[in-house]
């Protein structure tokens, strides 16, 4: 393809070109996830934290999956509180220097939305009104736009951040494990428990569930085992 784009034989395909350069990487992103065990142990030592902006990014970051510059741009305005269930609307990171949150173009598949659990939601609640009040004592007035995974009132960039994921991790015995970790032992374990690999795909932000699979094909469960059982036991019920 690419000696016939140089002879002019054909033309250039932008979306094609975009299109290979997505599917066809020419080094795939370190996958380090913790195994189910060691999680279990990281959430453990996660809930004995104090309500705060550490405790609350953890969470985020262990429970949706969420990259770590997704993380610091949440605003209390992204997390939707429902009866139910809550949602958090992930549409925009942290600058690389942690100055500005810069949103997502509405058209990327980075723009999502994803569910957290009960025990997250009401940490989130809980921190969102701990620091409102802390902001008002300090003559300040709470915002929708209030970022919620730093101590203060302004974002944080990583470089910070990263700081207090090093002094945690170093205590609990989690050191050397990166923070982007987590989200790849959200895709991992979410993959063997059996959940649908495009409903995955789609909360981790992938371009397609074919990247997803790319990634992660080690970690799906062999679900062909057993198939032809299953099918005509499903066809004699149906009858």
């Amino acid at each position: 393809m690419n000696y016939a784009l140089e002879k002019e034989d054909i033309a250039k395909n932008v979306a094609k070109a975009k299109f290979l350069t997505r599917v066809f990487k020419k080094s795939k992103p370190l996958i380090d996830p913790l195994m189910a065990d060691d999680a279990a142990r990281f959430l453990h030592e996660v809930e004995l934290l104090a309500v705060g902006f550490l405790k609350l990014s953890l969470l985020l970051l262990l429970n949706t999956g969420m990259r770590p510059e997704e993380m610091l741009a949440v605003r209390t305005g992204n997390i939707i509180f429902g009866e139910d269930e809550t949602v958090i609307k992930i549409t925009s990171v942290v600058s690389r220097d942690g100055k500005e949150i810069i949103d997502y173009p509405k058209s990327d598949a980075s723009r999502r939305s994803v569910p957290v659990d009960a025990y997250t939601a009401d940490v989130a609640k809980l921190w969102i009104e701990l620091k409102s009040k802390l902001m008002r004592e300090m003559g300040l007035r709470p915002t929708m736009n209030t970022p919620l995974c730093s101590p203060g009132i302004t974002v944080w960039s990583y470089q910070n951040w990263k700081r207090n994921w090093d002094e945690f991790t170093g205590k609990t015995g989690f050191g050397g494990v990166r923070p982007y970790a987590l989200r790849h032992t959200f895709a991992t374990l979410n993959l063997a428990n059996g959940e649908n690999i495009k409903t995955v795909s789609v909360l981790m932000g992938h371009a397609s569930s074919a990247y997803t699979l790319d990634l992660y094909a080690g970690y799906v469960p062999n679900t062909g085992l057993g198939i032809g059982t299953r099918y005509m036991n499903y066809l004699r019920r149906a009858a």
